[in-house]
């Protein structure tokens, strides 16, 4: 069995987000624009880090996404909106900021599923319920197809996790 599109959930990676800021950032001494993401990719992750270390269900996990991620998100959306028009596109702050835009509606995904990280240095997981199969694009080369088979009678959904670039594959693990 196939997957059908409706079946498919994307999610962005918000490790690539940090990834393009924290370069900006490592090259500026000033308290720039980058630093300014930084701030709020930070807090976004600091959420998820105290989560893990309560060891709170998923739902508890929902619960402290919507009422602490999902603020913060807003208000980094609308600083986005604001100042990504001030830099040139083709700047690494004018592409980390437009990587971010590109991919908002993929990097909001976790927000709605607790079972979604926010990084996909997992290439693969069974999410802890074993209804859903999380994929990263991660496990092959750009470009590559994936086909995932499953017997008839499968009840699992797909979540794909999407990017544009290729994560190190030697933090991949099944669990």
């Amino acid at each position: 069995m196939l997957f059908s599109e409706d079946k498919i959930i994307q999610a962005a990676c918000w490790a690539h987000v940090r990834r393009k800021f924290e370069a900006i950032v490592k090259k500026s001494s000033q308290n720039g624009l980058a630093h300014q993401a930084m701030r709020y990719i930070k807090a976004l992750f600091r959420i998820e880090r105290e989560a893990d270390a309560r060891g709170v269900d998923l739902k508890t996990r929902l619960k402290i996404r919507k009422e602490q991620s999902e603020p913060l998100l807003k208000q980094f959306k609308q600083w986005l909106d604001e100042y990504y028009p001030t830099v040139s596109a083709k700047s690494p702050l004018g592409k980390a900021m437009g990587y971010a835009i590109k991919y908002w509606p993929e990097l909001l995904t976790f927000l709605q599923d607790a079972r979604i990280r926010l990084d996909n240095n997992y290439s693969l997981l069974l999410a802890p319920d074993e209804s859903k199969i999380i994929v990263s694009r991660s496990v092959v080369e750009v470009g590559s197809c994936v086909e995932i088979v499953l017997p008839d009678e499968s009840d699992l959904e797909l979540i794909l996790v999407v990017s544009d670039e290729k994560c190190e594959a030697s933090d991949s693990k099944l669990r």
